[in-house]
């Protein structure tokens, strides 16, 4: 996927906010950064979602966009981005379970998992 960051950004020129599929083109952004390791892009492509999510707003992307920036921190492994990481976790859960989304809530509990 980090061969694809740079097209992906190409999509901010045509407006595109949501694909298709219903994925905000920010947090797909967010997860190509992160392939690239370009952390800095990847975090502000995480937190835009976050706030387009909320804005929109667009409830079950909420707490996916949570989870992938949550792993991005892991990868990144700078200091506090466990503890960051550990909270975006928990409100992913908490968001997974109110709109019941269970596949999603498990895999958001597993990552939450390795940290212990």
């Amino acid at each position: 996927m980090a061969p694809l960051y740079p097209l992906v950004v190409e999509g901010f020129d045509t407006g595109v906010v949501v694909t298709r599929h219903g994925r905000l083109w920010q947090m797909l952004a967010g997860i190509a950064a992160t392939c690239a390791e370009q952390w800095g892009a990847a975090e502000e492509h995480f937190e835009t979602a976050i706030r387009q999510a909320a804005e929109l707003p667009h409830r079950p992307a909420e707490p996916e966009i949570r989870r992938w920036y949550a792993r991005m921190l892991l990868d990144r492994a700078q200091p506090g981005d466990r503890d960051k990481a550990r909270s975006l976790l928990g409100e992913a859960i908490e968001r997974f379970q109110r709109i019941g989304m269970p596949r999603y809530l498990e895999s958001a509990r597993a990552t939450l998992g390795a940290f212990n």
